[in-house]
C-alpha cells in the first residue's frame, strides 16, 4: 500500500491508496455487463439446442429408413416404417412424434399392418420438444425393381424457435435433408 499525506488547512490528512484491486463500483459494472451478456446469450442457446434436437431426430429416423432399405434389398417382402405410440403396432396418423416402428411385412398386406408374427426390426423415439409430421402414414421399402414409398418427414420445434427441418425420402428409399419454413408444422 502507498500512503500519502495531504495538508488541508492546518490538518494533515493521511489517505491510503491500494496499488491493486477493484473498487466496489468497478466490480458492479463488470458484473452488470456479464449479466447482460448472459441474458442475451440464453435465447441463442435455446435456439441452438432446439435446432440440434430436431436434426438429431431426423438423423435417427433417416438411419432407421436406411436400415429398412438395406433389409428390403435382401428380402422379397417389404420393410415398413410407420408411426407407433406403443412400439408394437402402427398408428393411423401422420404424426410420428410419439415414436416409430420398423418391421418386416412378411405377409405383404396392403395397407401394411404389423401382425403379431411379423418381426420388429427397430423402434425409434424423437428427441424431447420435437414434433415429427410426415405426409405418409407408412414408408414401405422394397427390393430394387419395385418402387418404395416416397414422401417427406418434417421435424419442428414445438416452441417454434427455429425453422423446421425436412427429410425427403425418394422412390428408391434414399433420404436427404432439406430446410423448411415454420409454417409447415
Amino acid at each position: 500500500m502507498h500512503h500519502a499525506s495531504h495538508t488541508v488547512g492546518m490538518r494533515k490528512l493521511h489517505t491510503c491508496h491500494a496499488d491493486s484491486g477493484f473498487s466496489l463500483a468497478e466490480l458492479l459494472v463488470v458484473v452488470s455487463i456479464a449479466a447482460l451478456l448472459l441474458v442475451g446469450s440464453v435465447p441463442s442457446l435455446g435456439k441452438w439446442q432446439a435446432s440440434k434436437r430436431a436434426h438429431a431426430t431426423l438423423v435417427a429416423i433417416a438411419d432407421d429408413i436406411a436400415h429398412a432399405r438395406r433389409r428390403a434389398h435382401h428380402s422379397p417382402a417389404p420393410v415398413v416404417v410407420c408411426p407407433s405410440s406403443d412400439g408394437a403396432r402402427c398408428d393411423q396418423t401422420l404424426d410420428y412424434s410419439d415414436g416409430w416402428l420398423v418391421f418386416h411385412n412378411t405377409n405383404e398386406d396392403r395397407p401394411a399392418i404389423r401382425d403379431p408374427d411379423e418381426p420388429i426390426l427397430l423402434r425409434g423415439v424423437p428427441e424431447s420438444g420435437v414434433q415429427l409430421i410426415a405426409n405418409r402414414r407408412r414408408f414401405e421399402l422394397t427390393a430394387h425393381p419395385r418402387r418404395s414409398t416416397n414422401g417427406t418427414i418434417t421435424a419442428c420445434d414445438r416452441a417454434a424457435r427455429v425453422p423446421a427441418k425436412r427429410l425427403v425420402v425418394s422412390y428408391s428409399g434414399r433420404a436427404r435433408f432439406a430446410t423448411s419454413d415454420r409454417s409447415q408444422c
